[in-house]
């Protein structure tokens, strides 16, 4: 039930690469079979899983963020409410559900997102976003489906182009697809998923690497 955040791929480009920042866009943890087998097993198998992602998020030995996504949601019911994560030192994560900006001082970024709560029907997680804050970067982080105009509306959790051009962020960083995708985000904004490094349907073998510039563009 816990999904590794670090697999062999991330931790290759860790070698290979400086990065500043991890973020991880919900699926992490899934959540349901997680409670359901702690449930039938008693706490020893979840404890051991817990153990085993607190040592791989600490190993990174740099900021990570984690935007919780439907399979492993906020608020009543949560995994993250059965495991310390508060108690991981490198670790921040986005749990109010009307959505929250966390402040990376050392780095000049802010990011804002908002949960999923598994609570909403009609969950959308860009909706009315704030306006930018005072640091030098912004971005904003969300889980959900993507909505192309002409789309039939099938899916739930509707992330439509212009709710990421009304967040105004440099950079959107987008969970639920297992594909890396750029996507419509207006004419200033950037977007896209990251994908996953490892997926459930052979899809995954994607880590995304975002570049802040220093003349203020993205890569």
């Amino acid at each position: 039930a816990l999904v590794s955040p670090a697999p062999s791929l991330l931790q290759e480009i860790l070698r290979r690469l400086v990065l500043r920042l991890v973020m991880l866009l919900g699926g992490l943890l899934a959540a349901r079979v997680e409670v359901l087998r702690a449930r039938l097993a008693g706490v020893t198998e979840g404890s051991r899983a817990w153990r085993a992602l607190e040592g791989e998020i600490a190993r990174l030995e740099r900021p990570v963020v984690i935007g919780p996504g439907n399979h492993d949601h906020v608020g009543p019911g949560s995994v993250y409410d059965r495991y310390p994560f508060h108690e991981v030192p490198n670790l921040q994560m986005i749990r109010n559900p009307e959505g929250e900006t966390l402040v990376l001082d050392g780095l000049g970024i802010e990011v804002w997102g908002r949960p999923h709560t598994e609570r909403v029907l009609d969950f959308q997680p860009f909706l009315s976003p704030p306006p930018r804050g005072s640091a030098p970067w912004q971005i904003a982080i969300g889980h959900g489906h993507y909505i192309h105009p002409q789309a039939v509306l099938e899916h739930s959790f509707h992330i439509r182009e212009e709710h990421l051009a009304a967040t105004e962020r440099d950079y959107v960083a987008l969970g639920h697809w297992e594909r890396m995708t750029r996507v419509a985000a207006g004419d200033r904004v950037i977007a896209a998923y990251s994908g996953c490094p490892e997926g459930p349907h052979r899809t995954g073998g994607w880590v995304m690497v975002i570049d802040l510039m220093e003349d203020g563009s993205v890569r």
